[in-house]
């Protein structure tokens, strides 16, 4: 079980314990009304039975609050920990010497790259491979530190509203069991008064909709392989390309086609990397060069067909580290 879903455990069952609450402050309050006369019923019901369990539902929420606080503070010193990994050497060194004499990278070797940074763990790795990205000409699609802190501040505020504004399910009539035993509307240290009907169906629904899981994607997301997809600068080159090869009845030249193909060993993974609907005329380029019927129908590999050849040379003969210049045969 994650963190977040260590949260959402947390919630459940404690809706579960206030609803088992709430249904015996109902029961109670009937049972007083029926014995007792209206003034008997608010010096002792009111002055006795009601703050009690008000009390103890406040105190069960409060409770709720601290668990789930303590969760995001977990949250919040793994994000801290990961800002501060650092890059391992070897993989350093080698992006260092990409910087150092303006390596134009192709979409291969981009991926390689990736694979590497993404095993290190490192955030500040994950940056300058962004950087990289950028420089030739694909857009990094990676959540940054700034929108994970504050998507964790986000959920943080909502989780603790959700639980503190819990009132029960909302009965036949369209009110709320535990409306009398929740505590005031708080936020920034100042009162607002009783928690208002939004705020009460927000809570009932929250773990329907949940905020939580948006948090829970971004963090998934940040050592996941990256969708490349071109700038716009790129984008705009490889349109006003496609447009030479395509007239105007949608018909594509094909020796000047073959020719743009051959002019870029790149031109396949970039075309496969353009924004969605960046070219009118996409559908004719897809069919032409059979992108459909390639490797993306299939989950790609990341590896190099030698890298790839030299992993099944290990899987047969059990290790390759005693001899690197295996690499070199294929």
């Amino acid at each position: 079980m994650n963190k977040i879903d260590k949260i959402k455990s947390i919630i459940k069952k404690h809706q579960k314990e206030m609803n088992k609450h709430f249904a015996a402050y109902q029961k109670a309050e009937q049972t007083a009304r029926e014995r007792l006369s209206n003034s008997a019923f608010k010096s002792e019901f009111m002055c006795e039975t009601y703050p009690k369990m008000a009390g103890e539902a406040r105190a069960a929420a409060d409770m709720a609050v601290l668990d789930v606080n303590n969760i995001f503070d977990e949250i919040q010193d793994d994000l801290s920990e990961w800002m501060m990994k650092p890059l391992d050497i070897g993989t350093a060194q080698i992006l260092s010497c990409i910087n150092q004499f303006s390596l134009q990278m192709s979409f291969d070797e981009l991926r390689i790259l990736e694979q590497g940074i993404l095993k290190s763990g490192s955030y500040l790795g994950n940056r300058i491979f962004d950087g990289l990205c950028k420089k030739n000409g694909y857009m990094a699609n990676r959540p940054t530190l700034k929108s994970i802190v504050d998507s964790l501040q986000i959920a943080r505020e909502e989780t603790e509203l959700a639980i503190m504004a819990y009132a029960g399910v909302m009965d036949k009539s369209g009110d709320y069991p535990g409306r009398e035993l929740i505590s005031e509307w708080m936020y920034n240290g100042n009162s607002y008064g009783e928690y208002q009907d939004y705020h009460l169906y927000s809570a009932e629904h929250f773990l329907e909709n949940c905020i939580l899981d948006n948090l829970s994607h971004l963090l998934e997301s940040v050592n996941a392989p990256m969708k490349y997809t071109l700038d716009k600068r790129e984008t705009e080159r490889m349109k006003k390309s496609l447009e030479k090869i395509v007239d105007k009845k949608g018909e594509i030249d094909a020796s000047e086609a073959l020719r743009l193909k051959e002019s870029d060993p790149d031109f396949i993974n970039k075309l496969r990397s353009m924004p969605e609907h960046a070219f009118e005329a996409m559908d004719v380029v897809t069919n032409f060069f059979h992108l459909n019927n390639e490797s993306n129908k299939k989950k790609e590999s990341a590896l190099s067909p030698s890298m790839e050849q030299a992993v099944q040379y290990k899987a047969i003969h059990g290790s390759i580290d005693a001899d690197m210049n295996v690499l070199n045969r294929y």
